[in-house]
């Protein structure tokens, strides 16, 4: 393709030349036009043909009759199939009028160039570039000033004859083409605020067209103004949420009465009275056309100092209580209040809690006038503050009044009896000291005997304050211990005498049995007489069984005479298999089978009479089971005691019988079995004095009986 000859011609452009169409078909350019213009449509062809794609410039060009015209040519390539540019399209629009107008403009201006280049404010002269249906695609920077320059840190000369993407490279990601097109090609001005990212800056814009096409923006750098308008919208933010966060309920005031601002607690608490802006306060909150007579706000108005009332805080819906602070807001004179900020705090449970602790106080101060107890209290330097009735009679004093004026520190009768030391203590130590008695002679001679409770009372700092003092007259009951005190002693004396009596009976009861059984077994030997024989033999057993009735009955009185026993800890099954032993001529003569498998040591803590009672039990199960049979002997382990159980093999107990077989002299089953009726209630009073536990048990296995106790385990 030559890109320096016409290949075709419409008639517009030839009769714009002043040729015929024949003329300019296979022309040569530099035939046609002056050399400067040729060379100036011949460099944008081969622009063209370099980039393949569309050019678009402005120049004069010279008809073959010498007239001139200022033209804006578009020139397009064609592509043939093989994707070379085949031809180059050329469009020319002329904008004769357009050029002499804006030179015209430009001339005008130049009188205001020294004031375009100096002004603050950044000026720049835009052309608008268009596609082929007029939608604008970019925009030439035609003219800058100074300021422009410098907001976007480029000079003029790097900026004027450019495209805007060109000096603002990813500006195209922003809608300028549409906002500033719009400008240039309907002539309407917009002003608006805009942040550009590749500058990191804000500008307030100016754009207003000043022909087709053309447009002027106006920027003004107002980035430290949006920076600080930014963090002032943080600190009211950061305000907004502080007076929303607070749980009482807050309003702001001016200083007519005007509510400017209230936050959720309280359009909450009035929500029916909503919206609150710009409406008097005390019209809205108490219906009323004039500030109240009580009115904190209107007294902080007056003073410039924070008030504070409690108010009546009724919605339309509840009675409320609420405390009411006013505090005054100066301006920067520090002079003038602006402002009352007002902070509502809801007191209705509060209110209702301090009117029943009024009650609860009436009802005490109530229930201590009248206590039948003494009831006293007072301060850290000894100085009765109250008395109740009762303690003023056991003090033995003349009345209140008199009794108040006492010092409980150094009244001559309390210090004493060491009464004086004791309440100095808990003053001075705040430790608590409880029930203890004091013998008391009153100024006048009165006797008492006091139980006294003494405990610190403490402010709200918990600091002691003073002390109360609770007594009882207990004096009635300390002459009841005298005579009871006088009674043991009595009692102690009779069990003495009481065990030299079974001493000196058991002793003189055996000296007779014991001759009898001598001499009944001398005949029992000599007589061969049968009938006789069988008189001999009842003796021996009627006199055997006497024996044994003082005997036991020597060991009951012996038992009965202790109170207190030491304890030592017993291997009760060394205790066992040592009883077992004993026992082993007994069981043999009856073919009895005892069985007791213990490989553990089993320590408890008891006295050595366990013994005899391990020893009852196991004799007992002995006399009652029938030859030939079996006895199971058994300890369990049983939280903090050991359970000792004894199966025999016996007629058992009736369920009738069981509650009174550990009573003296009761007996189960066969009489013609040797026994005093003493064993078991033995059994009974050793275990009592280990403060353990006996029983009785029906035998699981079939007939017979479970005898049981138990015995605290050693520690």
């Amino acid at each position: 393709m030559d890109e320096e000859t016409y290949t075709e011609v419409n008639k517009a452009h030839a009769d714009f030349l002043g040729f015929e169409k024949g003329e300019l078909k296979s022309a040569n350019l530099f035939d046609i036009f002056r050399k400067d213009e040729a060379e100036k449509c011949l460099d944008n062809n081969k622009t063209l043909i370099k980039n393949k794609e569309k050019v678009f410039h402005e120049q004069w060009i010279q008809n073959r009759d010498g007239y001139k015209r200022y033209l804006s040519i578009t020139k397009e390539p064609v592509f043939g199939s093989d994707g070379g540019i085949k031809y180059i399209v050329s469009s020319a629009s002329d904008i004769t009028d357009k050029k002499i107008e804006l030179d015209r403009l430009k001339e005008k201006e130049g009188n205001y160039k020294e004031i375009f280049d100096k002004s603050l404010n950044g000026f720049a002269l835009h052309k608008v570039i268009t596609d082929s249906v007029g939608n604008p695609i970019d925009y030439v920077f035609l003219d800058v000033n100074i300021a422009f320059g410098n907001l976007i840190g480029l000079s003029p000369e790097n900026i004027v004859g450019k495209c805007v993407t060109e000096v603002l490279p990813g500006i195209e990601s922003t809608t300028f083409k549409e906002t500033y097109g719009k400008v240039a090609l309907t002539g309407e001005s917009i002003k608006f605020e805009q942040y550009s990212e590749p500058l990191k800056k804000y500008y307030e814009i100016l754009a207003y067209s000043t022909s087709y096409g053309y447009f002027v923006t106006i920027f003004n750098d107002i980035t430290d103004r949006k920076i600080a308008e930014n963090e002032l919208n943080k600190k009211n933010k950061l305000l907004s949420d502080v007076f929303e966060s607070i749980q009482d309920g807050l309003i702001v005031l001016d200083t007519d009465f005007n509510i400017r601002y209230v936050n959720n607690i309280v359009r909450q608490y009035y929500k029916e009275n909503s919206p609150f802006e710009g409406k008097k306060c005390y019209s809205v909150f108490h219906n009323r056309d004039k500030p109240c007579k009580q009115c904190p706000t209107r007294r902080c108005l007056n003073t410039g100092k924070s008030e504070f009332e409690i108010i009546n805080a009724n919605t339309s819906t509840e009675n409320k209580w609420a405390e009411l602070y006013s505090y005054p807001v100066f301006d920067n004179s520090n002079e003038n209040i602006s402002y009352v900020v007002e902070f509502i705090r809801d007191i209705t449970e509060r209110k209702k809690v301090d009117e029943r602790l009024l009650e609860i106080e009436e009802s005490f101060y109530n229930l201590a006038e009248n206590a039948p107890i003494g009831i006293l209290t007072c301060d850290k330097d000894g100085n009765i503050e109250y008395v109740n009735p009762e303690i003023v009679k056991m003090m033995g004093s003349p009345g209140e009044e008199y009794t108040k004026k006492i010092n409980v520190l150094k009244y001559p009768p309390i210090v004493e009896i060491g009464f004086s030391e004791s309440i100095k203590t808990v003053l001075d130590t705040g430790i608590t000291i409880s029930s203890f008695e004091k013998e008391y002679v009153s100024k006048w001679g009165i006797y008492a005997c006091l139980r006294a409770h003494v405990s610190p009372l403490k402010d709200t700092n918990n600091d002691i304050r003073g002390a109360q003092i609770i007594m009882d007259d207990v004096t009635s009951n300390k002459r009841n211990e005298y005579k009871l005190q006088e009674y043991a002693k009595e009692l102690e004396n009779l069990n003495e005498t009481k065990q030299v009596f079974a001493d000196v009976l058991r002793h003189d009861l055996l000296n007779p049995i014991g001759i009898v059984k001598n001499y009944t077994d001398i005949l029992y030997k000599k007589e061969i007489d049968e009938s006789k024989l069988w008189i001999l033999d009842r003796i021996r057993k009627s006199n055997k069984k006497a024996l044994n009735l003082v005997e036991n009955a020597g060991k009951l009185a012996k038992i009965e005479c202790m109170d207190n026993i030491e304890f030592d800890n017993l291997d009760l099954v060394k205790l066992i298999n040592s009883l077992l032993d004993d026992f082993k001529s007994d069981l043999d003569n009856k073919n009895i089978d005892i069985s007791f498998i213990c490989n553990e040591s089993c320590f408890a803590k008891a006295n050595s009479t366990i013994k005899q009672a391990l020893s009852n039990l196991i004799d007992n199960s002995i006399k009652y089971s029938p030859p030939d049979s079996s006895i199971l002997l058994d300890i369990v382990n049983s939280d903090n005691y050991w359970k000792i159980k004894i199966n025999d093999s016996g007629p058992g107990i009736p369920d009738s019988e069981k509650p009174y077989i550990f009573d003296r002299f009761r007996r189960s089953g066969s009489q013609n079995i040797n026994g005093s009726g003493l064993g078991l209630a033995i059994v009974k009073k050793i275990v009592d004095l280990h403060d353990g536990d006996v029983g009785i048990n029906d035998n699981p296995k079939g007939k017979g009986s479970v005898f049981w106790i138990t015995i605290k385990k050693s520690n």
